[in-house]
């Protein structure tokens, strides 16, 4: 594991998009049957990357050819984030995603957003494995990596599961399930957060909070 560098950034972007070309929220946000769609996607995952700051993205690389294989998205404590570095990637992004694509983000938001911890702590804003490598694990190295990190620090984490596949996986890393979404853009989607391994404290309560795009 390691951390994004900018000579991996169009790559990492280009690995996310494959990985969410099926899922529902980005069907959403970019339908099905969109013209030149992967392009659309890793655009929308260009300014994702820059407006987290690619020092807050962890990458998976493989052992043969040093490609990535797997891409995780974090949020520290406090998070400031990059609007002037995303600022070179929103043309491309207002004219790929359109009016519909840019409503789908908001309410996406607007429905996830209430439902995170209060308490300052590491937020999965994505999470995204090569179709090719899916099934090696390299997601869960990805989680092994930044949590152990995370309980180091004490520091509480969240996260959304987007299916009950994923949210099997984050509870056995010990993220407990919080508020269920069962309408709108979000619907099926379950907020989730975690206390650092050792503590006994109970999960955080829940704030509005900033964030910039879906699921863990």
């Amino acid at each position: 594991m390691t951390a994004l560098t900018p000579s991996r950034f169009h790559e990492a972007a280009t690995v996310l998009a494959a990985a969410f070309a099926g899922d529902s929220i980005v069907a959403q946000m970019i339908p099905l049957d969109a013209r030149n769609r992967a392009a659309r996607i890793a655009g929308f995952f260009r300014w994702s990357l820059r407006y987290t700051g690619l020092e807050n993205v962890d990458i998976a690389l493989s052992d043969d050819d040093g490609s990535v294989l797997g891409v995780a998205i974090w949020e520290p404590p406090m998070h400031r984030a990059h609007p002037v570095r995303a600022s070179i990637e929103l043309p491309q992004v207002w004219l790929r995603m359109g009016r519909r694509g840019l409503r789908a983000v908001h309410g996406y938001e607007a429905a996830v957003d209430p439902h995170h911890p209060t308490a300052p702590h590491w937020h999965l804003v994505d999470i995204g494995i090569d179709p090719a490598a899916q099934g090696r694990g390299v997601g869960s190295a990805l989680l092994d990596h930044r949590l152990v990190t995370i309980d180091e620090r004490g520091d509480l984490a969240s996260l959304s599961a987007t299916s009950p596949g994923s949210r099997r996986l984050y509870e056995r890393y010990g993220f407990e399930a919080g508020h269920e979404i069962h309408e709108g853009i979000a619907a099926g989607l379950t907020v989730m957060s975690r206390v650092p391994r050792g503590s006994t404290a109970a999960p955080a309560p829940t704030t509005q909070r900033d964030s910039q795009t879906f699921g863990g």
